[in-house]
């Protein structure tokens, strides 16, 4: 390093020490930042941009189930993880940009079309301004981020590490709801609602069998253990649309990995629910998924809600059905995904949402080569019949994992090519 280099970067972190120390001077919030800082900074050094970026998508995904842990209390405007994965992806940006990028050809273009459909139906409506802001959220969910972690190419075994950090982050978020955060009888965890709680619960059970199926048969005590707790999250939330996706999947996997122990498995758990129904409605309360589904606790009341707004979604969209009417503050309360895309952007804007889940989907149809991790997006697929998750990160970074997944899975063995024609095997 030169004289004159070495000047620079002492000025500068001469500069930054200063800066650091007044804003620890402004008081706790100050303080705090200030050491944060200083703590990013010093992990930035020790690990260098690429280590220290993976770092932080990491951190990124542990946080993604917490969307109420926030940099700003009380402030929707980005969580925690938004913060971890933004600034994880800008390090990253120099071995995104090394490598030839491998995306899903499908996802790809309904996003593309995902894209021009809602801008022109944007534009052709009064609500321009406010279609254009849901519409920019909606793209930085479904399409930005998974984008982001496939150009990215993680290899197999830190996609496996990101899978465990969805699902080590949900479990804690378990633990708080233990720790008594809940709405009602319902478990909140460290999440805005029940319902977003039991979406995590259910897309991180759904993760678990990824982990269970590729981890040595001697470590899958761990990874049970894990689908175990998300299960327990998934009743304790009062999501009913959690717990059905949960059930499908349930049925679903056993027939399609041609699995005969998890079909009894899956019999017996069912059988064994039944004959216990009464006892588990009494143990676990009113207000679980459990019994809600049965009708109890705040279960009607939800249900007349839901209809009043899937009844008010259903007549803005046949006002146009083909161009839409745009997004508006209230589009988002149809407790319908499909049904609120079709309302803003029309039918075109819903077949490419549709298309946009089905290059997720799809890959767990497939005989060989099946992707695991599709099954989450199976999951989600079916929650958003009765859900209002359209843009929100929390299940778009489980979602984000199923296309990564997906380039592990469809990379062609290493095999070493022979250098001189006296190694070519006879």
């Amino acid at each position: 390093m030169t004289t004159t280099a070495r000047a620079v970067v002492a000025a500068g972190s001469g500069a930054l020490l200063v800066a650091l120390v007044a804003l620890a001077s402004t008081g706790t919030v100050g303080a705090v930042t200030s050491l944060v800082l200083a703590a990013g900074l010093l992990a930035l050094v020790w690990l260098g941009p690429d280590r220290f970026g993976q770092a932080l998508v990491l951190a990124g995904v542990f946080t993604a189930p917490m969307n109420s842990v926030r940099p700003i209390a009380g402030a929707d405007a980005a969580t925690f993880s938004d913060l971890f994965l933004f600034l994880g992806f800008a390090l990253l940006v120099p071995r995104m940009l090394s490598g030839r990028a491998r995306v899903s050809a499908l996802h790809l273009a309904a996003s593309l079309m995902l894209v021009c459909v809602g801008a022109v139906s944007s534009l052709l409506n009064a609500n321009t301004a406010t279609s254009f802001f849901y519409l920019v959220k909606m793209m930085t969910g479904l399409i930005l981020l998974p984008l982001a972690f496939q150009v990215w190419r993680p290899s197999a075994e830190r996609l496996r590490w990101l899978v465990w950090a969805y699902v080590l982050g949900q479990l804690v978020s378990l633990l708080d709801g233990v720790a008594g955060s809940r709405v009602g009888g319902r478990f909140l965890g460290l999440t805005t609602h029940p319902n977003f709680f039991g979406i995590c619960s259910m897309l991180a059970a759904a993760l678990c069998l990824y982990l269970i199926s590729t981890a040595p048969v001697g470590r899958r005590v761990w990874p049970v253990l894990a689908c175990g707790g998300c299960l327990l999250s998934v009743v304790l939330s009062g999501s009913r649309a959690a717990l059905l996706a949960t059930v499908v999947i349930a049925i679903v996997f056993p027939v399609l990995e041609r699995s005969a122990r998890a079909g009894y498995l899956v019999v017996a758990a069912g059988t064994l629910a039944g004959a216990s129904a009464g006892l588990l409605l009494d143990r676990l309360g009113p207000d679980s998924a459990i019994g809600r589904l049965a009708g109890e606790g705040t279960s009607q009341g939800s249900d007349a809600a839901r209809m009043e707004n899937l009844t008010s979604a259903w007549h803005t969209f046949l006002q146009n059905p083909l161009g839409g009417t745009g997004f508006q503050v209230d589009t988002a309360f149809a407790h319908n995904g499909y049904l609120e895309v079709a309302t803003a952007f029309g039918i075109l804007g819903a077949v490419a949402y549709g298309l946009l889940l089905w290059s997720m989907v799809r890959t767990i149809l497939r005989n060989e080569r099946r992707n695991l991790l599709g099954y989450a997006a199976l999951g989600y697929a079916f929650v958003s019949f009765f859900n209002n998750t359209l843009w929100d990160r929390f299940a778009w970074v489980a979602l984000s994992l199923v296309l990564v997944a997906d380039q592990v899975v469809a990379r062609p063995p290493q095999v070493d090519q022979p250098r001189r024609l006296e190694d070519v095997p006879a």
